[in-house]
């Protein structure tokens, strides 16, 4: 449940991509805060790095390389949703296939 569920959250930061407001004090003009291409969902945790990575993208594996920022708490976050969901899939897909369709009624 856990294992899929971490691909599930890494695998949100491919496709669910917008935006957050990042705050980088080495980055001019981000030292308050700036707007930054972010990816994750249902939480935005791999942050676009401005001064490291290719500007506009990002995702959990540039992330984890080091070029983008992660935000834990939000990857925690959306990891622990996901393994609920994968869970919960799991649960009803073995109840699905513990049902023995000689013993319904009907």
């Amino acid at each position: 449940m856990a294992a899929l569920g971490l691909v599930l959250a890494v695998g949100s930061s491919f496709v669910a991509a917008g935006t957050a407001v990042a705050v980088y004090p080495d980055i001019m003009g981000c030292e308050r805060g700036c707007a930054v291409v972010a990816s994750g969902w249902p939480l935005r945790y791999a942050l676009d790095y401005p001064g490291l990575s290719v500007v506009g993208r990002t995702d959990a594996f540039e992330a984890w390389l080091g070029s983008d920022r992660l935000n834990p708490a939000r990857f925690a976050f959306d990891w622990a949703l996901w393994s609920l969901v994968a869970g919960a899939l799991l649960v009803a897909f073995g109840r699905r296939k513990k049902r023995d369709p000689a013993s319904s009624p009907g």
